[in-house]
Formats: C-alpha cells, structure tokens, sequence
C-alpha cells in the first residue's frame, strides 16, 4: 500500500506585529517607559492598544526594547501569562540610533510577513485593521497612511507618495516641502522579509538626513479614517 503523507496545511502563517520600544521618550519627558504613560482615550498604558488588538486576531507581538525599562519589561511579562499572548521580548544594550537603527536589529525574528507599529500611536477602526490584513500578501510592501492637508507641517511625520504602482518615494520628518502638493503620512506598514534590510537602511538614513528615499516594491497604500499620535501635537 502506497503511504499517505500528511497534507501541507493552507492556514497562512500569521504575520510578527513588531513594536520598538526603545527609546528614551524625550519629547514627554524621558519617563521611565514613554509606553506606560496613560493614554488620554482609554486611561490605559499607551502599549495596551497595541497589545490588546494583537489578542483580537491571534498576533505574534516582538517588542525591541533596551536595558534600564524594567518596568515596561515587568509589565509585559505580566500581560503575556495573564492574556495567554505570543510575545517575545528583546532588550538591547543601549539607545542606538532612531527606529528604523532599533528594527534592523530584530532582523533574527523577523517573519515572511511582518508588521511595524508604534505604540503611542492609534488609528480609528477595526475595519481599518481588517481590510489592512486583508490584503497584506498581495504585496512586499503595505502602508496604511493618512492625508496631511495643505500647509500642515509634514516635518513632525514620516510622509510617502505614490510615483507608480512599482515605486514609491519616502522620507523621515522632511524639512521641507511643497505644501501645495497633498502629501500622506504613514501610520503603519507591513513588509516582507525579503525587503526589509533594504527598507530599513533606506529609512535610516532618512531618519538622519531628512532626504526623500525612493523604493521599487511594489506595493499598496490604504487610507486610514483616522489616526493620532497620542505623545505629539498632531495639528
């Protein structure tokens, strides 16, 4: 008799939600854990919001952190056992660098497909998320993004514009830029690990000098109903 083998299973494999946490949070303060802080919406510590809609769909959470927060490192552990989450936690020696130099360090736990958010940020619906994750596959790179109105300071975000469906521009906080043209800042994104080194470094440098950095992914930009940096002054 021939042997059956087991059949290959079609359940996708769940995306990492990746959230640096290791800065020193010197716009509000330098607090212990910026990701602590209270969120004036829902009265919880900012990071929950993130946690919590990691639980909604059964995400894989990867929190970058540094040595000196241990009290954002208690209080994660804590949510892990008591909301059964799949978290893992990595702790670097120090601050070096912005975001994008923290994310390039997470490189050993990147999935196919992962996810970057940053947790003292909120965006507006579940719809948001759930067509979000809907198409996510279809693309190496997936920005949900949000519309910065003429004449509204672009240097407080991280801003793109589409050239093509193949190519897209991206810069870090610009220093300045043509308020006529509508510009979006992101607000998340997924990318594949294939491209993610590439990313990162791109955006990196960007994060240092300011300057446009041009991507030939293709890839597609959703738009967010809403969304709200909770530590900055998003007018």
């Amino acid at each position: 008799m021939k042997e059956l083998l087991p059949q290959r299973s079609l359940v996708k494999p769940l995306p990492l939600l990746i959230l640096p946490c290791a800065g020193l949070g010197t716009r509000v303060g330098s607090p212990a854990s910026k990701e602590l802080l209270l969120s004036p919406l829902s009265s919880e510590p900012l990071i929950v919001y993130w946690l919590k809609l990691a639980s909604s769909f059964d995400l894989p959470v990867h929190v970058i952190s540094r040595k000196g927060k241990d009290v954002l490192h208690d209080f994660l552990m804590d949510w892990k056992i008591q909301h059964s989450l799949t978290l893992t936690l990595q702790i670097l020696e120090g601050l070096e660098g912005e975001w994008p130099t923290t994310v390039l360090k997470s490189e050993e736990f990147w999935r196919e497909k992962n996810i970057l958010g940053l947790p003292d940020t909120v965006f507006s619906t579940l719809d948001d998320w759930k067509n979000f994750l809907a198409v996510l596959d279809l693309n190496p790179l997936t920005v949900m993004a949000h519309e910065l109105e003429k004449g509204q300071d672009s240097s407080k975000w991280g801003v793109i514009k589409t050239i093509d469906k193949d190519n897209l521009a991206w810069c870090e906080k610009p220093l300045s830029f043509n308020s006529e043209k509508l510009v979006s800042a992101w607000g998340i994104f997924s990318f594949a690990k294939s491209i993610g080194q590439e990313l990162f470094l791109a955006l990196e440098n960007s994060t240092q000098k300011h300057e446009w950095q041009k991507f030939s992914f293709s890839h597609i930009v959703l738009k967010l109903t809403s969304f709200k940096d909770l530590t900055r002054d998003t007018n």
